[in-house]
């Protein structure tokens, strides 16, 4: 009979990862594709064939009926709405054990609340289950557990276990326990036990304790390590706390830029921190810029922190003598000014050709990650009033390889369409499956466009499209309106209010007085609209900037 249920149980997670991810194939992907959607500098290696798409929040939370799968995402995703209950768990060997390639792309708003015992994007995974090239921005962890004898671990990208890469958060991570003898990890990357490799954080984590016993452990990367993992090429920059109620000789608060707590055959190995750390409360708190406790045997190596940064104990703000990069442990954590931490001279044993570099105006012009450079792009033929737009929507993603250049070059209504679905995939994290076809074009994002309503046929008898027609100003104003209730970006409704209002098309007044009314479009000279004139790419760009930032 349990057979028997289990087989049912088998059958029903198969129907339902099938209906999930109904367009599954096992082809491979060319690797240009992936270079063009990822949001990393270095080329994505494209996944496997047998590597499974995940585009939306379905997809990633199927994930959880098949824990050793292979995943690969295909769009950016937004979590919002809801809170996230983390992939793979401690409990009936239901860790996760597969591999999940984020392939550059960034998962938003990722929420997690409530009495647990593990929380991130993966609660838990086996130490050979691999999770890499992901971003998490704006994440929001804030968790307690109140039962006792048990451990409480929690990491932006998973709170126990793993090989994890190329990987970041930029959100807040909290962990409190109120419970008896139960330990409390947490990191910005991993709460406890990860391999953890080309890495960083710039979000808040705390951990907080008042039920006695156990240590807390805060880290800017992770919370707690043991024997056989490691951190490598990775640094902190956000605020790293740990603090506890009790007084008890067994709650003694960790808190460390890299790592608050780290046993015997444990390393830690090129990274640096620039975040403030603190601890209070129990019998000896410990901070260390890089480290709050390291045991004898686990020395670093090349590691930096930043002496101008705050570490605070009990409340007391510690001078510059008291300062340490090892809160407690033998080896070597060294000491920089703010100054010298940005001058690649002060790192010694430091890659600084395929894994450091320095760009400026980028991390307050500390080092960072070549893996998670994104490239700036050439903007010698923009205008100089769209340069900071061109490149805002550049770095979010929103600007088609193929407009990547000659900024003031009259915009066709092929182009406009590429934009159109670049804003519409990257809002809503689906790619359009939906096509219209025309008899004058085969151009793929023309198809998506009319597909959902966007664009229409310039001519619908002879199904023609006139991809290489400049589009007008009034043609654009009814587009992005169309765009904003997909994407759902509210417009406030307006009358149209310039001196050639007589010169727009009457299907294009009410368009125009809205795109007008949200500073979405603007007057020329003499307050003219000029509904007939052509728009440039770069003032195209700006546009769906100002469409995606409402």
């Amino acid at each position: 009979m349990k057979i028997m249920k289990k087989s049912l149980c088998l059958a029903m997670a198969l129907i339902i990862f099938t209906a999930i991810f109904p367009q599954y194939t096992a082809n491979q992907v060319s690797a240009e594709e992936y270079v063009i959607k990822g949001k990393f500098l270095l080329a994505m290696t494209p996944p496997p064939g047998d590597s499974i798409p995940v585009s939306n929040r379905a997809q990633l939370e199927a994930i959880a009926n098949n824990l050793s799968g292979k995943y690969h995402l295909t769009a950016d995703i937004d979590l919002s709405g809801g809170v996230w209950t983390p992939i793979g768990t401690p409990y009936n060997n239901n860790r996760f054990a597969g591999i999940f390639d984020g392939q550059g792309h960034v998962i938003r708003n990722l929420t997690v609340t409530g009495n647990r015992s593990y929380a991130g994007l993966f609660g838990e995974a086996t130490s050979d289950a691999v999770i890499k090239n992901v971003g998490l921005e704006n994440t929001s962890i804030d968790v307690s557990l109140n039962s006792d004898y048990n451990d409480l671990n929690v990491g932006g990208i998973i709170g126990y276990g793993g090989r994890i890469s190329n990987c970041y958060n930029t959100g807040s991570i909290f962990a409190a326990t109120t419970a008896y003898r139960s330990p409390i990890n947490a990191g910005g990357i991993s709460g406890r036990n990860s391999s953890i490799n080309s890495c960083y954080n710039t979000g808040t984590v705390s951990v907080t304790a008042s039920g006695g016993y156990y240590n807390p452990h805060a880290g800017g990367i992770s919370g707690t390590n043991e024997a056989g993992f490691s951190i490598e090429n990775c640094y902190n920059n956000g605020i790293v706390s740990a603090n506890t109620s009790s007084s008890s000789s067994y709650s003694n608060p960790r808190a460390g830029g890299i790592s608050g707590n780290n046993e015997a055959g444990f390393s830690i190995e090129n990274c640096y921190n620039t975040g403030a750390v603190s601890a209070k409360g129990g019998r000896d708190p410990r901070v260390g810029g890089i480290a709050g406790f390291l045991s004898a045997s686990s020395v670093p190596r090349n590691t930096y922190w930043n002496i101008d940064s705050k570490q605070t104990v009990n409340d007391k703000e510690l001078s510059r003598d008291e300062k340490k990069g090892l809160g407690q442990g033998e080896g070597q954590a060294t000491a920089l000014t703010t100054e010298q931490m940005k001058s690649q001279s002060s790192f010694s044993g430091w890659d600084f050709t395929n894994v450091w570099t320095f760009q400026s105006g980028i991390n307050s012009g500390y080092p960072i990650l070549v893996p998670m450079l994104k490239p700036v792009p050439n903007l010698d033929t923009a205008s100089d009033w769209a340069r900071e737009q061109i490149n805002e929507a550049y770095m979010l993603g929103l600007v088609p390889s193929a407009l990547q250049n000659n900024y003031r070059r009259n915009i066709t209504r092929a182009e406009f369409a590429a934009l159109a679905v670049k804003l519409y995939e990257t809002v809503i994290g689906v790619e359009i499956t939906g096509r219209s076809n025309f008899n004058d074009t085969n151009d793929v994002n023309a198809q998506k466009a009319a597909a959902i309503g966007v664009m229409s046929p310039q001519n619908r008898e002879l199904g023609l499209f006139a991809p290489d027609t400049v589009l007008t100003r009034e043609d654009s104003a009814g587009t992005l309106v169309r765009l904003a209730r997909l994407i759902n970006r509210s417009l406030p409704s307006g009358t149209a209010n310039f001196s050639d209002n007589s010169r727009i098309a009457s299907w294009a007044i009410e368009y125009v007085g809205q795109v007008q009314a949200a500073r979405i479009m603007s007057a020329g000279s003499g307050n003219n609209f000029n509904p007939k004139h052509s728009l440039t790419r770069e003032e195209c760009i700006a546009a769906m900037l100002r469409l995606y930032n409402r």
